[in-house]
């Protein structure tokens, strides 16, 4: 299951009350990459993108998918980062 930052955490019943994925909940390497398989941003949020086989690039996820200038059909997103405050996708 992927966690999305912004969307409330799915818990089995009985347990805590339901709280929304911040990006203090995203684990990241310690260069602050976040992996894309296990996290996702919020929608919108400009992150750099890790492509398979290729150099980082600017883009951003926009609910369900990857999106950027850059980004060509077929780019597979291995990894994410944070843009806006260059410590990655961890607080």
């Amino acid at each position: 299951m992927i966690l999305k930052v912004g969307k409330d955490m799915i818990l089995p019943p009985g347990k805590e009350i339901p709280r929304r994925v911040t990006y203090k909940d995203v684990h990241c390497d310690i260069d602050g990459w976040a992996d894309s398989a296990r996290f996702m941003p919020a929608d919108f949020d400009l992150v750099y993108l890790k492509i398979d086989g290729k150099k980082s690039i600017s883009g951003w996820s926009t609910g369900t998918s990857w999106d950027g200038l850059k980004l060509q059909k077929g780019d597979k997103v291995l990894y994410w980062k944070r843009k806006d405050n260059e410590l990655g996708a961890c607080a």
